[in-house]
């Protein structure tokens, strides 16, 4: 396990590039040079009011669709756990503008397997609770 507090965004991308991406993330507004592919996973709190207070962008969703990710919405999501190829990060950081640039962030990564598939089995029961999220990523803001 590596734990991760000066260059988490930094580590987050290096790991981003190795796909396939499943990640349970409260806020996601923040996808400067984050691609995805068919087959990934993102959820994310995509309500009403997580995307007018902009915590979410519905903008960042719609391009995470068009790229190929499966986009679902769960509104009580307070989690933020990456599971980026055969790595999985679980710590505070949203991947939101804020997150990115004003806050103090920490996480834990590791590559065991069993915490990875642990952390993909939380994305897992979270996306099949909640339905795809169509309108979500057809929002203008």
């Amino acid at each position: 396990m590596k734990l991760i507090g000066d260059d988490v965004w930094g580590e987050l991308r290096r790991a981003w590039r190795r796909g396939p991406r499943r990640i349970a993330v409260a806020y996601y507004s923040c996808d400067d040079g984050l691609m995805f592919a068919e087959g990934d996973v993102l959820v994310v709190d995509a309500s009403d009011s997580a995307i007018m207070t902009s915590q979410t962008s519905a903008a960042a969703l719609r391009r995470a669709f068009e790229q190929g990710a499966s986009v679902y919405s769960h509104g009580d999501l307070h989690a933020k756990v990456f599971v980026l190829g055969p790595r999985a990060f679980v710590g505070s950081a949203n991947a939101s503008v804020n997150a990115r640039d004003n806050l103090i962030e920490y996480v834990a990564g590791t590559d065991d397997p069993i915490a990875v598939g642990a952390a993909e089995n939380f994305v897992r029961v979270r996306r099949r609770r909640r339905p795809n999220c169509q309108r979500c990523v057809s929002r203008p803001h």
